[in-house]
């Protein structure tokens, strides 16, 4: 068993009252013990913290953070970050749920490749459980590959705290995920990348305007390339016509 390897778990959580019980169930039964899981509770006016009481009356080990003032999961994240001891992070969004086996197997591909990052494919299932299908990352890819679509899926990863700016997460309210990984992989230009091809992971997609989510998805994204990566506005467009390109394509 990979026993150097002590494995902080860091949990944005905001109106999750239905799920994220489910989600942490999915922390507690894994087979590789993380030695810490924090949730942040970003002002949640549902019975999230009430859930989040109880929750840690079965798993005491469980720390929760909370905060009167809704921030965003970025902020979330970045306090999180900052109140984690162990040697590696792994992100779960409060929604989704983790297969029994998914640190194992990424804490010994760590170990075994010494990498820094471990990503893997994952599940997609809607809010009743039913399968939508399943996706996973190019086999390798690095900061001009990430610049055409975010190949990493927060809940699917497994990092060393020992990266250059991997608790500096962006305080932008969307898509602030991406903006981090592009800063990881602009700050480690050597990092060592592992992807697992099979699901780990899965995710439950909200209903919603598909069409609205991705419009504020790609607005988000200029705002990623122009200000967060500082390309021209017209780099920044074509870029954004590459991410365009790239999510038609992808489906």
């Amino acid at each position: 068993m990979p026993s150097a390897i002590r494995i902080s778990v860091i949990i944005p959580c905001f109106n999750s009252a239905d799920v994220i019980e489910d989600t942490l169930r999915s922390v507690f039964a894994q087979r590789f013990a993380a030695e810490e899981v924090l949730v942040y509770n970003d002002a949640s006016s549902d019975e999230t913290m009430t859930v989040l009481a109880a929750c840690q009356t079965r798993w005491p080990g469980l720390k929760v953070f909370s905060d009167d003032l809704n921030r965003g999961a970025g902020y979330a994240r970045r306090y999180l970050l900052k109140q984690a001891t162990g040697s590696h992070v792994a992100f779960l969004d409060a929604d989704d749920i983790w297969l029994p086996e998914k640190l194992e197997i990424q804490a010994q591909l760590i170990q075994r490749e010494n990498v820094d990052l471990v990503v893997s494919a994952y599940r997609i299932v809607d809010r009743a459980g039913s399968f939508l299908g399943a996706r996973k990352p190019k086999s390798n890819f690095g900061y001009r590959d990430m610049l055409m679509t975010n190949w990493i899926p927060m809940s699917t990863v497994l990092a060393s705290r020992s990266l250059k700016g991997i608790a500096e997460m962006p305080l932008m309210r969307r898509r602030q995920d991406y903006a981090y990984w592009l800063m990881i992989f602009r700050r480690n230009p050597n990092l060592k990348l592992a992807v697992h091809p099979d699901p780990l992971m899965i995710y439950r997609r909200a209903s919603g305007s598909l069409s609205s989510n991705m419009l504020e998805n790609l607005r988000s994204n200029y705002q990623v390339f122009r200000q967060e990566e500082q390309f021209s506005a017209i780099a920044s467009i074509m870029l954004l016509g590459l991410n365009m390109m790239f999510r038609v394509f992808r489906r």
